[in-house]
Protein backbone atom coordinates (compact mmCIF):
# COMPACT_ATOMS: atom_id res chain seq x y z
CA UNK A 1 0.00 0.00 0.00
CA UNK A 2 0.83 3.33 -0.51
CA UNK A 3 0.45 6.51 1.52
CA UNK A 4 -2.41 9.27 1.87
CA UNK A 5 -1.18 12.72 1.92
CA UNK A 6 -5.03 13.64 3.40
CA UNK A 7 -3.90 13.10 6.82
CA UNK A 8 -1.60 16.28 5.97
CA UNK A 9 -3.34 18.32 3.58
CA UNK A 10 -7.25 18.00 4.71
CA UNK A 11 -6.78 19.52 8.07
CA UNK A 12 -4.88 22.70 6.37
CA UNK A 13 -7.26 22.59 3.47
CA UNK A 14 -10.49 22.76 6.29
CA UNK A 15 -8.84 25.30 8.05
CA UNK A 16 -8.03 27.77 4.70
CA UNK A 17 -11.78 27.84 3.71
CA UNK A 18 -12.94 28.24 7.54
CA UNK A 19 -10.77 31.77 7.35
CA UNK A 20 -11.98 32.07 3.49
CA UNK A 21 -8.75 32.60 2.01
CA UNK A 22 -8.88 29.38 -0.12
CA UNK A 23 -10.35 29.09 -3.31
CA UNK A 24 -11.07 25.06 -4.36
CA UNK A 25 -10.94 24.62 -8.43
CA UNK A 26 -12.65 20.91 -9.38
CA UNK A 27 -12.06 19.36 -13.49
CA UNK A 28 -9.24 22.50 -14.01
CA UNK A 29 -6.07 22.00 -15.87
CA UNK A 30 -3.04 23.30 -14.84
CA UNK A 31 -1.30 24.24 -17.99
CA UNK A 32 2.17 26.19 -16.57
CA UNK A 33 2.99 27.03 -13.14
CA UNK A 34 3.99 30.73 -12.90
CA UNK A 35 7.45 31.45 -10.95
CA UNK A 36 9.45 34.21 -9.50
CA UNK A 37 13.09 34.88 -10.79
CA UNK A 38 14.26 32.89 -8.10
CA UNK A 39 12.06 29.74 -8.80
CA UNK A 40 9.51 29.84 -6.33
CA UNK A 41 6.22 29.05 -7.33
CA UNK A 42 3.60 31.97 -7.49
CA UNK A 43 0.38 30.62 -9.44
CA UNK A 44 -0.67 28.97 -11.91
CA UNK A 45 -1.75 29.15 -15.42
CA UNK A 46 -5.07 27.32 -15.37
CA UNK A 47 -8.08 26.18 -17.90
CA UNK A 48 -11.75 25.11 -17.64
CA UNK A 49 -14.79 24.95 -19.57
CA UNK A 50 -12.51 26.11 -22.16
CA UNK A 51 -11.26 29.30 -20.95
CA UNK A 52 -7.71 29.68 -19.76
CA UNK A 53 -6.90 32.26 -16.72
CA UNK A 54 -4.33 32.99 -14.48
CA UNK A 55 -4.27 32.48 -10.03
CA UNK A 56 -1.72 34.60 -8.60
CA UNK A 57 -1.53 32.38 -5.25
CA UNK A 58 0.68 32.25 -1.74
CA UNK A 59 0.75 28.49 -1.89
CA UNK A 60 -0.12 26.13 -4.60
CA UNK A 61 -1.18 22.37 -4.42
CA UNK A 62 -1.86 20.54 -7.14
CA UNK A 63 -3.50 16.91 -6.69
CA UNK A 64 -3.41 14.46 -9.67
CA UNK A 65 -5.38 12.01 -8.47
CA UNK A 66 -4.41 9.61 -6.35
CA UNK A 67 -0.79 8.22 -7.43
CA UNK A 68 -0.34 8.39 -3.39
CA UNK A 69 -2.04 4.81 -2.98
CA UNK A 70 0.78 3.26 -5.52
CA UNK A 71 3.43 2.42 -3.30
CA UNK A 72 6.21 1.90 -6.14
CA UNK A 73 4.90 5.23 -7.70
CA UNK A 74 4.63 7.24 -4.56
CA UNK A 75 8.88 6.38 -3.63
CA UNK A 76 9.95 7.75 -6.98
CA UNK A 77 7.80 10.61 -7.40
CA UNK A 78 8.15 12.00 -3.58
Amino acid sequence: GGRSVLKAVVPLFEAAMQQHNATLHLRTEVEALLQAPDGAVTGVVARTSGKTFEIQARHVVLATGGYGADASRFARWT
